[in-house]
């Protein structure tokens, strides 16, 4: 896994990183952006946590939640297997028993072997 830093904004927003410590909420991160460029206060909802890492992070698109394309592809993952769990799970079985089938068949054809 590449390593990353903990926060990453656009260039011009840099000073709200340096005065950060490393563990600081996204609340925190929020009022220091409102502070340091409060002409820009409309933009510190963009100032957000990923979902999945909870790594800090800035959205380029309103609806981002979250930092990236792994953590996407992760979340987007979770919401399919919550909604269509039963389905899911049914898939499973079928195929657990498809396997046990096959290898009793398979086992059956050995032990006739042997006997004869």
């Amino acid at each position: 896994m590449k390593s990353r830093a903990k926060y990453t904004l656009p260039p011009e927003f840099e000073r709200v990183i340096e005065i950060l410590d490393k563990e600081v909420s996204v609340a925190v991160i929020r009022d220091v952006f409102l502070a340091l460029y409060p002409a820009k206060a409309e933009l510190k909802e963009r100032i957000r946590s990923c979902e999945i890492c909870l790594y800090v992070f800035w959205a380029s698109y309103k609806n981002s939640l979250t930092c990236s394309e792994s953590c996407r592809n992760a979340l987007r993952q979770r919401k399919h297997r919550a909604k269509n769990k039963d389905a899911i799970n049914a898939k499973r079985r079928e195929n657990y028993q498809n396997r046990v089938t096959f290898n009793r068949q398979i086992c059956n054809k050995c032990v006739i072997r042997e006997n004869t």
